[in-house]
């Protein structure tokens, strides 16, 4: 079991309240993996990223999303390279 297969409680917040739920048929590694990739490729904001997952079902606060990108960013490009 890796690190990112670890059980990660996501709640639909008050902004989601219309859209589908991610944590309904995605692993909760895949929105580690989505919210790390899109942070570094595209380098924007924690908050725009929080929103964007928001959009998408996922309700993350940015200091979540900071706390994944210290964690997770190093060992993605470790093994990207």
């Amino acid at each position: 079991m890796g690190a990112l297969d670890k059980e990660i409680p996501l709640e639909l917040g008050p902004c989601c309240k219309k859209f589908l739920l991610v944590r309904d048929y995605v692993n909760r590694g895949e929105v580690i993996l989505w919210a790390v990739r899109w942070y570094c490729r595209y380098g924007i904001s924690y908050r725009e990223l929080e929103e964007m997952l928001c959009e998408h079902g996922v309700d993350v606060d940015h200091s979540t999303i900071y706390r994944w990108v210290q964690q997770y960013a190093p060992e993605m490009e470790r093994r990207f390279r």
